[in-house]
């Protein structure tokens, strides 16, 4: 982060300028944050959703169920890999996860 995004979450956390900032105030912000964020499970859950459980993705499948910002995102980032029955198209999430997160 810059150096504005600290002073603007100061100005956010701290907003009497003491310099310090109070730690339910802290515990509270960390508690927002980290709640927003998806996990490893939660992303992985979501492309098997999105697959309907059958192990990979398709371009059909992202096209269908994500904006077209996202599913264009994720074209780039998705390495293909052999379907189950040698089919062609198949995409592995499982990678991307693990790419994203260390673990998956």
């Amino acid at each position: 982060q810059s150096d504005d995004d600290i002073l603007k979450l100061m100005q956010q956390l701290d907003p009497n300028s003491s310099g310090a900032i109070a730690f339910d105030v802290f515990a509270d912000y960390m508690t927002r944050e980290l709640t927003d964020m998806d996990t490893s499970d939660q992303l992985l859950q979501s492309f098997r959703t999105i697959s309907g459980d059958k192990g990979f993705l398709t371009v059909d499948d992202l096209r269908r169920e994500l904006p077209a910002e996202q599913a264009e995102y994720l074209l780039t980032k998705l390495q293909p890999q052999p379907g189950p029955n040698g089919d062609t198209g198949a995409l592995n999430f499982e990678h991307y996860v693990l790419t994203v997160y260390g673990t998956k």
